[in-house]
């Protein structure tokens, strides 16, 4: 419909065309009027006046706008008052008031009001006529004046009287040009009005075809059994270039008729409609889709019939409908799928799985065991929305079977939603003794958030193969409850590689965390911890680092006071993980840094130090920097400095663009000093307010660098600095 009136605005004549803009132009200002500044009505009334009184009052005040209603300076204050009037004329319970503007109005409307004046009021009496305002409006019909006009059809267009269709239809009989016959059709189209269908019909003759457009599209918005009759021959004789158009409207009276009870004809029509030879292929498509739209319950079958037939658009269009069955149809479909191709068969499954349709689950089973890859896939896939508990070790055998065929497998075990799936794949995880398809097992219980699946889970951490354990201990991190924790930590007691165990020890700490206040995280794992052989207690402590806590850090600092060489490393890196800024940790690190015999523990302490003072806390960016200036003074190498001068970076200070400017001195630290004073400078409030000590820095970066990239990003900034000068 939308298309057909955009096609014949763009034909319409050009005058019509232009009033047409000018009334949209002044809707437009209409709706910015009603968004501005609420205004009081013009009319004030007691309450106890005649009718008489209030026709007088409303007559006086809409008389004493209409001077104003113009484009000179008081226009958007009279607006506001004639929009404010009329809206509470029409408030509900107040009819004397409606019918006393209406009249009003109507009065000035055939008074010598000028042109703008009437459009603003034929604007404003849409609120409130019915009517009594019809001989005003009609009259205005003939106005000279092409937007009054426009205006004044738009009101009787709008007008919920008969006598507004009489004065349009009217209006019409009388009309001789085809762009304004053509507007007076729409109007009389929008307001469904069946008396007018005889006028309308005739005009299908006319030889223009922005005229004969409008008529099909208002006999298509009218409907019954007489535009349908004149619709169903204009699709034969009517320009090929309006054939679409036609058959649009044709297909809207059908579906009238349909809501009013005629399925059955609209369906013969869409038949007949379909068959006819030489219809525009569009025009097909829809007749199709009309003829499935009412097939009723019949709907499934016709959609297999038209599948499994030769005609191509006719298939493509039941492929579309799929997903408009019902559900009873939806069932009948699944059900007569047995009788397709398996092509068919594969291609209507993954639209049955898509609505949920669990009547198709035993097609899902059967192509899931297809030789065809493709076929099997798309059983497979099916089998994640469809399938139950019961479905589960097929998954899982076409998961062990590996191929191309498992990854669609995996995800079908993870989208599976019945009860009992969750306790069916752990089962088959219980049952398996492949390593790498328990791991992959365990990763479906995972992604599923099975939290039935813990028992299974904390049997894998003790076992043997590393790759199913450390799965398990992935998993249990997301789903163990503190009480698991000692069976768990039999996973890090087995891990054999550096990266096993700081994951399983990762794991541990996220199932600590879910400790219930006002119990702290770290109060599972130091129970644990006290009961821990000194490997244990080794492997524990980075545990008891990533939960922090007073009584963590005391366990902490007695294993750093230990004779024993790998628990004071252990303890060193427990500090490392600590998750918040804490001064006494920061103390420890730095009395670390300045008195651990071995070097590689001041590293350790120097780093541990660097990543404690940056993390987020309340400090300010001064604060901060003191502190990485205390890293630096107890680093010893390089690596450690560069870190420092990298965190810098992040620091918004003066003092900061100096010590980054200092640091360009030493050659192993020109890089990362100057890559950091380009960080600073992106903000260009920092950046303008500190200017010269940006520019000084950069020139004596562009001084020193060897680094292309640095060299570049330094001479980008300076030009951004001169730029904004």
């Amino acid at each position: 419909m939308q298309t057909t009136r955009i096609r014949l605005l763009a034909a319409m004549k050009r005058p019509f065309h232009q009033f047409l803009a000018v009334a949209s132009l002044v809707a437009g200002l209409c709706a910015a009027v009603r968004l501005g500044a609420a205004e009081r009505t013009a009319v004030v009334l007691q309450g106890n006046e005649s009718p008489e009184q209030i026709q007088q009052a409303y007559t006086t005040a809409i008389q004493a706008l209409v001077p104003e209603l113009g484009f000179g300076p008081g226009r958007q204050t009279s607006l506001r008052r004639l929009e404010a009037t009329v809206h509470h004329a029409a408030r509900p319970g107040a009819e004397v008031e409606r019918l006393a503007c209406a009249r009003a109005i109507a009065a000035a409307l055939q008074g010598d009001a000028p042109a703008h004046a009437k459009f603003w009021l034929l604007q404003a009496v849409q609120f409130v006529g019915r009517a009594e305002v019809v001989p005003a409006e009609a009259g205005l019909l003939r106005d000279p004046d092409p937007t009054v006009r426009e205006a004044a059809r738009c009101a009787l267009q709008h007008n919920p009287a008969l006598e507004a269709a009489e004065a349009l239809r009217a209006a019409l009989r009388q009309a001789t040009d085809p762009a304004w016959q053509a507007a007076l059709a729409l109007a009389l189209g929008t307001r469904a009005d069946a008396a007018s269908v005889p006028l309308l019909v005739p005009l299908l003759q006319q030889p223009d075809p922005a005229l004969v457009s409008a008529v099909l599209a208002a006999l298509g918005n009218i409907g019954g059994s007489q535009a349908e009759a004149a619709l169903a021959k204009a699709i034969k004789t009517v320009p090929e270039s309006l054939r679409i158009a036609a058959v649009d409207a044709y297909l809207k009276c059908l579906d009238r008729g349909a809501q009013a009870g005629q399925t059955a004809a609209a369906l013969d029509a869409c038949r007949r409609l379909a068959d006819q030879p030489g219809l525009p292929r569009p025009a097909r498509l829809a007749a199709l889709t009309g003829l499935l739209k009412y097939s009723g319950e019949a709907a499934a079958e016709r959609v297999l019939e038209m599948i499994a037939g030769a005609d191509a658009d006719a298939r493509a269009v039941a492929l579309n409908f799929v997903p408009e069955l019902g559900r009873a149809a939806l069932k009948r479909l699944a059900a007569g799928l047995d009788q397709q191709p398996i092509s068919t068969q594969a291609l209507l499954l993954g639209m049955l799985a898509d609505r949920g349709e669990k009547a198709a689950l035993p097609v899902a089973l059967r192509l899931a065991k297809q030789p065809d890859e493709a076929t099997r896939r798309a059983g497979v896939s099916a089998l994640g929305a469809l399938g139950d508990a019961s479905t589960v070790p097929v998954l899982v055998e076409l998961l062990a079977a590996g191929g191309t065929i498992a990854s669609t497998a995996r995800d079908s075990l993870v989208r599976l939603n019945a009860p009992g799936v969750n306790q069916a794949v752990s089962s088959a995880l219980r049952a398996q003794s492949a390593p790498a398809l328990q791991a992959t097992l365990v990763e479906v219980l995972e992604s599923r958030n099975a939290a039935e699946a813990v028992p299974v889970l904390l049997e894998l951490v003790a076992g043997e193969a590393p790759e199913p354990r450390r799965a398990a201990m992935r998993a249990l991190g997301k789903l163990a409850q503190p009480e698991h924790l000692p069976a768990m930590a039999r996973g890090l007691w087995r891990a054999s590689s550096d990266s096993d165990r700081e994951q399983a020890q990762a794991a541990l700490a996220q199932v600590c965390a879910r400790v219930q206040p006002p119990a702290h995280p770290s109060e599972p794992a130091l129970a644990l911890y006290q009961q821990a052989n000194p490997d244990q207690r080794r492997l524990l402590l980075p545990v008891l680092g990533r939960l922090g806590g007073t009584n963590a850090f005391a366990v902490i600092r007695a294993a750093l006071a230990s004779t024993d060489a790998a628990l004071v490393e252990a303890a060193i890196a427990a500090l490392a993980f600590w998750p918040e800024s804490d001064e006494a940790v920061e103390a420890q690190l730095v009395s670390l840094a300045q008195d651990a015999d071995k070097p590689d523990e001041r590293v350790a302490a120097v780093r541990a130090y660097i990543r404690i003072v940056t993390q987020p806390s309340g400090l300010s960016d001064l604060e901060k920097l003191k502190k990485l200036q205390r890293a630096m003074s107890l680093a010893e190498r390089n690596d450690e400095r560069n870190l420092v001068l990298a965190h810098a970076g992040e620091l918004r200070h003066i003092e900061t663009i100096r010590f980054l400017t200092a640091q360009l001195q030493q050659p192993a630290l020109v890089t990362r000093a100057g890559h950091s004073l380009c960080d600073l400078a992106r903000d260009q409030g920092f950046r303008n307010r500190y200017r010269a000590e940006f520019e000084s820095a950069f020139n004596q970066v562009l001084a020193v660098a060897k680094d292309p990239a640095l060299i570049d990003r330094a001479k980008r900034r300076l030009a951004e600095l001169s730029g904004s000068r």
